[in-house]
C-alpha cells in the first residue's frame, strides 16, 4: 500500500474526512474528560451562565388580606463562556510515519504485508484522538491564560506557556479564582503540605492527613449533593494504604476485602493522570541548582460531575481536519485539526475543595 497515496485518498474524499473527523470527535470529547467533566454542547461566546444560590424561608403562615411575599433574586456569581480555539498541529517525516503504522499494525495484530487502507484510517484515528484528548484534559484540568504571569512552570517543564493559556481557566484556576472572593473563600481548606519548601517535606504526606482532609470536605460541605470526590494521587494512594493497613490489623486480608475507590458513599476519583502528572512533568518548581517544590501537589474537591463543565461548540469542532503531504524537499505529513472549548463551574456555591 502506497502511504501517500492512502493519505490523499481519505483527504480527497469527504466521506472518508467526515467519518475520521467523528471518530477523532467522539473518541477525543467522550472517553477521557467524561469521566470527570459534563459536556455543554453548543455554546457561544457572551453567554452568560449564571449560578443561583439556594434558598429556603419563602414558606410563612399568612394573616389578613394582604400576604408577604419573600424575594427571590438571582444572587450569584455572573460568568459567560469564552470558546477559544484549540488548534492541533502534527508533523512527521514520511519514514517516521512509516515506521509508526507499521508499529502500530503489529501492536494490533496485523500482518505487515497485509495492512490496508482501512487501517490506515484507523491509525491516523488512534493517533490523532489520543493526543488531542490528552490535551484537552490537560487543558480543562490546568489551563490559565495567566500562566506566565503566576510564573508556575517549571524550569525543566516539557510543556510550555502555549500548552496551557488556550482558555481563560481550567478547574484549578478557577478554583483559585472562586477562592479569593469573599463570598465564596469559606468553601475552601487549606492543604499544609502544598506550602512546605521541598518535595520530599511536601510529598512526605501521612494516610492519617489524606483521611483528615477527605473528612474536613465532607463535615464542611454547606450544599446538597456532590456526586464525586476528585483528588490528587498523592492523596489517594496514601489513604488506600492507610485503608489496606487498618485491614491487616484486623486481621482481614486485602484478598478478602479489596479496597473500594469511595469515601463516604461518594465515588472516590484518582486524577493520577490528569492532575499528578502533569504536576511533575510541567509544574515542578525545582531546578538544577536548587532544591524546590511542586506545585500545588496536593488537591480533592467534591461537586457534582453536572457543575463541572466543558464546553464546545460541536457544529464547529474539526470542521477544518487537513491531511497534507506536500513532497519534494517537504517529505513531511501534516495533519491540521481545530475545536473550540471553554470550561466554567456554573454554579460556584455547589462545591467544596481543599489544595
Amino acid at each position: 500500500m502506497d502511504l501517500i497515496e492512502a493519505f490523499a485518498d481519505i483527504n480527497n474524499s469527504d466521506r472518508l474526512l467526515q467519518d475520521l473527523r467523528d471518530a477523532i470527535v467522539q473518541k477525543t470529547l467522550f472517553q477521557q474528560a467524561e469521566e470527570f467533566f459534563t459536556f455543554v454542547p453548543g455554546i457561544k461566546g457572551g453567554q452568560q451562565v449564571v449560578a443561583l444560590r439556594d434558598y429556603e424561608y419563602v414558606t410563612k403562615q399568612q394573616a389578613g388580606c394582604e400576604p408577604e411575599f419573600t424575594a427571590f433574586e438571582i444572587n450569584g456569581i455572573a460568568q459567560k463562556w469564552n470558546p477559544r480555539s484549540m488548534d492541533v498541529r502534527i508533523k512527521m517525516c514520511y519514514q517516521d510515519f512509516e515506521g509508526a503504522f507499521v508499529q502500530w499494525g503489529l501492536a494490533n495484530g496485523y500482518d505487515r504485508r497485509n495492512l490496508q487502507e482501512a487501517d490506515f484510517f484507523d491509525f491516523i484515528k488512534d493517533m490523532t484522538s489520543g493526543a488531542m484528548a490528552r490535551d484537552l484534559v490537560r487543558v480543562a484540568v490546568h489551563g490559565n491564560k495567566d500562566i506566565v504571569v503566576d510564573d508556575i512552570l517549571g524550569e525543566n517543564a516539557i510543556g510550555e506557556a502555549g500548552d496551557y493559556n488556550q482558555i481563560d481557566a481550567g478547574l484549578i484556576k478557577t478554583l483559585q479564582l472562586f477562592k479569593a472572593n469573599p463570598l465564596l473563600a469559606s468553601q475552601f481548606d487549606d492543604i499544609a503540605k502544598n506550602a512546605e519548601a521541598t518535595k520530599s517535606a511536601q510529598l512526605a504526606i501521612t494516610g492519617e492527613e489524606a483521611l483528615a482532609i477527605y473528612d474536613d470536605l465532607i463535615e464542611g460541605l454547606e450544599f446538597e449533593g456532590g456526586d464525586q470526590l476528585l483528588t490528587s494521587h498523592t492523596l489517594y494512594k496514601k489513604y488506600k494504604d492507610l485503608f489496606r493497613g487498618k485491614l491487616l490489623e484486623s486481621g482481614v486480608s486485602a484478598i478478602q476485602q479489596s479496597f473500594e475507590p469511595q469515601f463516604d458513599s461518594r465515588p472516590l476519583k484518582d486524577m493520577q493522570w490528569a492532575y499528578d502528572k502533569v504536576i511533575r512533568r510541567d509544574f515542578d518548581q525545582s531546578g538544577d541548582a536548587e532544591a524546590g517544590n511542586l506545585y500545588q501537589p496536593h488537591f480533592s474537591m467534591i461537586a457534582d460531575k453536572s457543575n463541572l463543565q466543558i464546553g464546545v461548540d460541536d457544529t464547529a469542532a474539526l470542521t477544518d481536519l487537513r491531511l497534507e503531504y506536500v513532497g519534494g524537499k517537504d517529505e513531511n505529513f501534516y495533519i491540521k485539526a481545530s475545536y473550540l472549548m471553554d470550561f466554567k463551574i456554573p454554579n460556584p456555591y455547589a462545591l467544596r475543595a481543599a489544595f
